[in-house]
């Protein structure tokens, strides 16, 4: 399975809870980064099918290192999921219009992250 999946947040112990989640489905292609930054060097140079994005990191937010994302040749078409706390101060139009294909509000559950991974897949 060549799919893979990038994970983005600058909370070690929820990027580790939701690799251990998704190994779980029989997805084992997972990457993980801890910063917007991190994330644009590791996607620069793979194709993602899916990233999850935390919106509210130091240095570059979720914001921008999705609309720098959609600019990148490998991961413009790249299934991106806003995963935030802060969903209830946002607007599913403004997501859209930001870049993200759709929202996880944390805290989540296995089954809501397993449907938001297989969205992706099925798309």
């Amino acid at each position: 399975q060549s799919e893979r999946l990038l994970i983005v947040d600058d909370h070690a112990e929820l990027r580790m809870m939701v690799v251990r989640m998704l190994r779980r489905t029989g997805l084992v292609n997972i990457d993980e980064a801890e910063t917007g930054e991190e994330c644009l060097a590791i996607a620069s140079g793979i194709p993602y099918v899916l990233i999850l994005l935390d919106l509210t990191m130091p240095g570059i937010g979720g914001i921008e290192t999705c609309r720098r994302l959609r600019q990148t040749p490998k991961n413009s078409a790249a299934r991106i999921v806003a995963c935030t706390a802060h969903h209830s101060l946002y607007s599913r139009q403004f997501f859209k219009a930001t870049g993200f294909d759709d929202i996880l509000p944390k805290p989540f559950s296995f089954n809501e992250l397993v449907e938001k991974v297989s969205a992706g897949a099925d798309a």
